[in-house]
């Protein structure tokens, strides 16, 4: 929990740039720190005469550094994925209902209109706040509830209206489903194990690189500096895609406000687009 809570904190903190400065110039001062210290008080494990084994040690835990941090990123990068659509799933579930509702009364459309306004501000101006620190929104719970209010409270009559009627809970039925995802996806992260493997395979990466040897200690710094800004990034690039809804590579709240829910959320400001 408190390592996830770091996690979170450099995210928002942070700027990308930031971010790679510190990590990947943290990583890259360890190991050319680390390779200096092994020259001078471990010079007997770089015997030219095991490069060969070297060689196959590294290329190994290399390999499997790249294997694994393949399959976290890809995990992460997929978990990213859920969470955008569930947020556009969402939308589109609203812009759709208002749509349907407008075969309805008018009053009954306004009231299903002005909750889910209602709702998508509270979900912009602070739910989307409070997930990027973690957190969920009761109050949006709330006002999500008030939309399932204002359907129920229209008794529709013709068979035209029986048939909106029923696409309004339907898609109402399939936005609960978004937010649920949405707010499960609030903490996607790897698993605590599956960090620590990528940790320990990226720090071996780095040691077996130690024992390395060349014809010119310039070449040796320059490899060692490679792989550890190659290791460095991966780390970053696992770091930035960790919790969908923070940092700044966030699921974007936009497709709250896109097509026909702008008309509805800021009817004052989308005269062209409502033709209002």
């Amino acid at each position: 929990m408190v390592v996830a809570g770091i996690t979170r904190a450099l995210l928002n903190s942070m700027p990308d740039w930031l971010l790679f400065l510190v990590i990947v110039g943290s990583v890259l001062v360890v190991s050319l720190l680390g390779l200096f210290l092994t020259r001078r008080y471990l010079g007997g494990l770089r015997d030219a005469a095991d490069a060969g084994v070297v060689a196959g040690v590294t290329a190994i835990a290399m390999t499997l550094f790249a294997f694994v941090l393949a399959f976290g990123v890809v995990s992460l990068y997929d978990q990213f994925n859920a969470a955008r659509d569930s947020v556009t799933g969402e939308a589109s579930d609203f812009a759709q209902i208002i749509r349907d509702s407008q075969s309805f009364p008018e009053k009954n459309q306004k009231d299903i209109q002005r909750a889910i306004r209602a709702y998508i501000l509270e979900v912009r101006n602070r739910e989307f706040d409070l997930m990027h620190d973690g957190h969920d929104d009761p109050v949006a719970s709330a006002r999500f509830s008030d939309i399932y209010h204002a359907v129920q409270r229209y008794e529709p009559e013709t068979q035209a209206q029986i048939a909106f009627y029923g696409s309004v809970v339907g898609q109402l039925n399939d936005a609960v489903t978004h937010r649920r995802a949405r707010r499960t996806l609030i903490n996607a992260a790897l698993p605590r194990a599956y960090e620590t493997l990528i940790i320990l395979t990226a720090i071996v990466s780095v040691l077996t690189m130690f024992a390395v040897v060349t014809h010119s200690r310039k070449l040796e710094d320059v490899l060692v500096g490679c792989v550890a800004i190659i290791v460095g990034a991966g780390l970053l690039t696992v770091l930035l895609l960790q919790y969908p809804f923070s940092g700044s590579v966030a699921v974007s709240a936009k497709p709250y406000i896109e097509g026909v829910l702008q008309c509805v959320v800021f009817p004052e400001q989308s005269v062209r687009v409502c033709g209002a």
